[in-house]
């Protein structure tokens, strides 16, 4: 789970168990921006990014923080990945990082929207884009950014409890396991949102099998 902040001007990151990330995703990374050919680079991204999204996103994450030259090459690289993967929150996020790094604060707070319209649950993005109107010296729209995010992260809350009380009301809806692991995984509960998926997956399956049964 990645949380971004931001502080004194700098994108700061941290990475819960960063050097747990697979190798087969860091090398793929590093060998994009190896690359001199642009297509090529972007093959690599994508194929790491199809190996272990988490791994992906973190591993680049650090790379386009860290690194404004790297920042820059990102950037056009990210725009192909998001062609590919048009509703993935977090490459949008991404882009938005690299663009706060480089200073191109109007086109980070385009990102950080678009991505709070994906999913009005992701916190970071409202600090990304309270972030960047404050660099604009734009005080009043970073201030609702900061109440906005305070009002997504109770209403993340809410979303999970009214979850939760569903499930014990309905324990065989994979559906319900399904909403309650997006929710795990905006609260950075990566285990558990993961155990809910495997949940569905179970339920699916003996659902599945039983129509078989049933079929037959």
């Amino acid at each position: 789970m990645i949380k971004l902040f931001f502080s004194t001007g700098i994108v700061l990151i941290g990475i819960q168990a960063a050097l747990a990330q697979s190798n087969d995703v860091r090398k793929l990374v590093k060998d994009a921006f190896a690359s001199n050919d642009q297509i090529q680079a972007a093959a690599h991204l994508d194929q790491a990014y199809q190996k272990d999204t988490e791994d992906f996103v973190e591993e680049l994450a650090f790379v386009i923080c860290y690194d404004k030259q790297k920042a820059q090459a990102a950037l056009p690289l990210l725009s192909k990945l998001i062609e590919r993967h048009p509703d993935d929150k977090y490459l949008y996020h991404l882009r938005g990082c690299g663009k706060i790094v480089l200073g191109d604060y109007d086109n980070a707070i385009t990102d950080a929207s678009k991505v709070i319209e994906i999913e009005p649950f992701f916190s970071a993005a409202y600090d990304m884009r309270a972030f960047a109107f404050s660099q604009k010296g734009d005080e009043a729209s970073c201030r609702r950014d900061k109440e906005a995010k305070l009002d997504a992260e109770r209403k993340l809350r809410v979303a999970l409890t009214t979850c939760e009380a569903k499930i014990k009301e309905d324990p065989l809806n994979a559906a319900l396991y399904i909403e309650r692991a997006r929710y795990r995984e905006l609260q950075g509960k990566k285990k558990d949102a993961e155990a809910d998926r495997q949940k569905a997956a179970e339920l699916l399956k003996a659902q599945r099998e039983k129509q078989t049964a049933t079929e037959k």
